[in-house]
């Protein structure tokens, strides 16, 4: 039954999901499942998938790019700042703009608690660096923390909110320091002067250092996200920092993808819509063909859980309080370097997890 009519907001993100939704789904008539992802996608939709997509994602840590949160918010933030560059507007309009376009996306998508999260870390930072404030990541994000519990204190105890803050933290306490450690010591190239580069060598350098960072964060991200996937899912994706590896680059160029086709479905150039909704489309199927294959190799995955459930957010709290002390000596080879926390979560599988 209906609780209470909705308002006319709710009423309006509801013709205009109706709309995008139409636009996403030019050229693709004849291919249901990629059809389906990509609104899942785009729009956080509730994908219909066989058993075997589903456990395919679950099984390889894929499955949080079907829910609207941060790399959905971020990929689609920056794509609207890079649309309003176009206008040549002062940053100050550009940021407001792309913020209240960021949070209309936020409603219309449904307004979930991981997409609101998201966007209002989005908010802090972007407000921090074009109103020229002192930028601090994590201070940032202490703020969009503050904000979602003083709207609904509740979150604290959903397993969401632990997880993507555990996540966002990581990323930013021991990712960032650990990809610029890595990159000091990437010297391709240490005995030709820079000057005398041809493309090549500056292409080579450049996916290096690419790949590095990305390395650096999924690391950091498997780090932290693992005793809440054992905890909660029941499930040690052992291999889920290589599929991230390929599979976030993927999702990221389809939420490219769409975004590009809404503005152009929008602006009433259908053609290029199509053309774009079927390359979207193909690249769903290739990373559906990848996972189904990358959760047969041996090692992918394993089914565990601890041996008690308040071991589940005791094991998230203890990784981030070792990050907060690891980036506190700035990862001191006194204090361990960069190891301290591999060697917790080795140390929590060992002891406190069962198999099977």
């Amino acid at each position: 039954g209906e609780v209470r009519a909705p308002d006319r907001l709710q009423r309006w993100c509801a013709r205009i999901e109706s709309r995008l939704e139409t636009i996403l789904s030019q050229g693709l008539a004849q291919y249901p499942g990629p059809q389906s992802l990509y609104l899942a996608m785009l729009l956080g939709e509730k994908a219909v998938m066989s058993t075997e997509q589903q456990n395919a994602f679950l099984q390889s840590g894929t499955f949080h790019i079907f829910s609207i949160s941060g790399l959905h918010v971020g990929v689609i933030a920056l794509a609207l700042r890079k649309l309003l560059g176009f206008f040549r507007l002062p940053p100050r309009s550009r940021v407001i703009l792309t913020l209240i376009l960021l949070w209309l996306y936020v409603q219309i998508t449904g307004n979930s608690p991981p997409a609101a999260r998201a966007f209002l870390m989005v908010a802090f930072v972007l407000t921090a660096e074009d109103f020229q404030l002192p930028a601090n990541s994590l201070a940032a994000l202490s703020g969009a923390a503050l904000v979602t519990l003083l709207l609904d204190p509740l979150q604290l105890f959903s397993t969401g909110f632990q997880i993507s803050y555990a996540v966002v933290a990581a990323l930013i306490l021991l990712g960032r320091p650990l990809a610029e450690h890595w990159l000091e010591r990437w010297q391709p190239f240490r005995f030709r002067p820079k000057p005398e580069w041809h493309w090549r060598h500056h292409q080579t350098d450049l996916a290096g250092r690419k790949l590095i960072s990305t390395l650096a964060l999924s690391w950091s991200a498997f780090l932290a996200s693992t005793p809440a996937g054992i905890g909660y899912f029941g499930l040690l994706t052992s291999g889920s920092m290589l599929a991230n590896l390929v599979i976030i680059p993927l999702s990221m160029a389809v939420i490219y993808l769409g975004f590009s086709s809404l503005v152009a479905g929008l602006a009433g150039i259908s053609l290029l819509s199509t053309g774009l909704n079927l390359v979207a489309a193909g690249l769903i199927t290739v990373i559906e063909r990848l996972l189904e294959a990358g959760v047969r190799l041996p090692g992918m995955f394993f089914t565990a859980q601890f041996r008690a459930p308040w071991l589940a957010p005791l094991s998230l709290g203890l990784m981030t309080g070792t990050m907060l002390f690891g980036a506190s000596v700035q990862w001191s080879p006194r204090w361990g370097g960069y190891w301290p926390p591999a060697g917790l979560l080795l140390g929590l599988i060992i002891l406190f997890v069962k198999f099977g």
